[in-house]
């Protein structure tokens, strides 16, 4: 009789460590799926961030890209010139206003492109903006009217 106890206590022990396997390698495949659906993700993360440091690495090409979509007139081009030259230059009060003159004369001038360079502007993360504009013309392009 005790030799059948102990039969029997090891086979519900040997069940119990298979269903414990199985629960494991169940857990194991899932923790494998959520970690290869989040390389996944962070490749693609990575790839859109590379993407967009290769295209936006200067205010200026942003500014042609924008601007590529309609004709635009003298006085708008030049300012948008000035907007591209001040960008990385260091801070004066000439230089403020300068370019605050500018983003007017573009929104006065062609209210669609100044709408839609302000929206591209807004859209940039802060941390590839720090390497397109010095902060001061950041503080400006944040401060523009919408």
């Amino acid at each position: 009789e005790l030799i059948r106890d102990l039969k029997i206590r090891l086979e519900i022990t040997s069940l119990e460590l298979r269903l414990r396997q199985e629960s494991y390698l169940e857990q194991k495949s899932g923790y494998e799926k959520r970690i290869g659906s989040l390389e996944g993700q962070v490749q693609n993360l990575f790839a859109m961030v590379s993407t967009g440091l290769h295209h936006a690495n200067s205010l200026n090409e942003i500014i042609k890209h924008v601007t590529s979509m309609a004709k635009q007139n003298t006085r708008v081009i030049a300012s948008l010139a000035t907007i591209s030259e001040l960008a990385t230059k260091a801070h004066s009060k000439e230089h403020e206003e300068a370019l605050t003159k500018a983003f007017k004369l573009v929104r006065r001038e062609s209210p669609s492109l100044y709408h839609n360079l302000r929206s591209t502007l807004a859209s940039i993360p802060g941390g590839i903006m720090a390497n397109l504009a010095t902060p001061w013309v950041q503080g400006v392009i944040n401060s523009l009217t919408r």
